[in-house]
């Protein structure tokens, strides 16, 4: 086992926005004293227990035919973990506030001073909730790669050496990503307010500063499991619950066939050589809509892919290299394939692009090291990347049923 960890964990967070109030869509301007502002507070609270884990395993073998040729093969497998089996996250309503006090800092702005108690609208029992998700997600990825290569070694009379090198592997690529999450709402007629998911502790307030409130994942837990007829489903992103619509699994498999050479003349040495590589895709996920069932997406891609490195032991201790070289990058299959993911809370949509390409680059270096010591080193260089297909986030605005996204 070259690699064995296993790093189980939890973790509990209360995140509280306030928003000052706008007039004609400019946020209120205030002098350097502060002022009192209008606006509204709004609270989630989650909770999760995380596993993490990576492991894997490697074996080699390598075998002398004799005359100069020599064959070694190999196989490498690892999988990585991340598992999340029991998160809880607690939305809340939005509470308007009128003509509280606003302190202003070098850097940032603070509701407060407050004088005895804090005022209604900050008290977490003022706060509704509209929604709760209880559940779990896991997500899995495995690599398993084969490989064979074979040398051959000659040696000249005027001490040049010369190695030929070929040969193939084959990877194998496995992800998933399976959620089992369960949505509920506060059911009309029903009461819930995020006091319920607070602790007794009062509200953090120091030198009359409001900082916020303390939560309380059991306390969260019991009211919900004690309560169950306060809450029901809530179809909030998709009609089946935007978690199954995340699930996927996603194979690839990669081939590859390379040749080099290295020709070692005095302080010179040269290293050319190709590798042609082909990599096929496949992605499994619910459809769209409801009712669709599983659909399937397949995508492959090719590349021829040469280099060519040089390297001249000016001294002992100077050496100077060149190469140029050719790379290539595969987006992630979750940004190709996904299904587009909707919060209609936090008003984000996010889409997947099917028309996503390989990221190539052909790349340009040179340097110059040092070698001054047994562990030291200084080292000048420079390079050059010609990148086409370099993917990028965009972010555009976009209005559905008179919403703004």
């Amino acid at each position: 086992f070259y690699s064995l960890s296993n790093l189980p964990g939890t973790e509990n967070g209360l995140t509280q926005s306030v928003e000052p109030s706008e007039t004609g869509g400019v946020p209120t301007d205030f002098g350097v004293d502060g002022g009192l502002v209008d606006g509204s507070i709004g609270r989630s609270l989650s909770y999760k227990e995380w596993n993490l884990a990576l492991y894997g395993v490697q074996t080699t073998m390598d075998a002398d035919l004799g005359g100069g040729w020599s064959l070694d093969l190999g196989h490498s497998f690892q999988q990585a973990r991340e598992h999340y089996p029991n998160r809880l996250d607690i939305r809340s309503t939005e509470v308007d506030f009128s003509d509280l006090p606003l302190q202003i800092a070098s850097d940032r702005a603070s509701l407060g001073p407050f004088s005895g108690t804090l005022p209604g609208a900050l008290l977490p029992a003022s706060v509704g909730v509209t929604f709760f998700q209880r559940g779990g997600r896991f997500d899995d990825q495995s690599e398993q790669t084969v490989y064979a290569n074979v040398r051959k070694q000659v040696e000249f009379g005027n001490g040049d050496k010369l190695e030929f090198k070929a040969g193939t592997y084959l990877r194998f690529i496995d992800q998933g990503s399976d959620n089992v999450a369960t949505r509920w709402s506060v059911l009309a007629g029903q009461s819930v307010s995020f006091g319920d998911f607070m602790s007794d502790s009062p509200a953090m307030v120091r030198d009359g500063i409001y900082f916020g409130s303390l939560s309380d994942f059991d306390r969260a837990h019991g009211l919900l499991d004690a309560n169950p007829g306060k809450f029901g489903p809530a179809q909030v992103f998709y009609q089946r619950g935007v978690d199954v619509a995340a699930d996927f699994t996603a194979d690839v498999t990669i081939q590859a066939y390379y040749g080099m050479a290295t020709w070692r003349h005095g302080p010179f040495t040269v290293i050319g050589g190709g590798r042609f590589e082909t990599a096929k895709t496949s992605f499994e996920r619910l459809g769209e809509d409801a009712g669709m069932g599983l659909q399937r997406f397949e995508g492959s891609s090719s590349h021829f892919l040469p280099s060519i490195h040089l390297r001249y032991d000016i001294t002992p201790e100077l050496v100077a290299r060149a190469s140029w070289s050719n790379t290539t990058a595969r987006p992630d299959p979750e940004n190709v394939y996904a299904n587009e993911s909707r919060d209609d809370v936090a008003r984000t949509i996010t889409r997947p692009n099917p028309g996503l390409e390989p990221l190539t680059s052909e790349n340009f270096d040179a340097s110059l090291d040092w070698y001054f010591g047994p562990l030291s080193y200084l080292s000048v260089g420079a390079f050059k990347k010609n990148i086409d297909n370099y993917p990028l986030v965009t972010q555009s605005n976009v209005t559905i049923d008179g919403e703004l996204y």
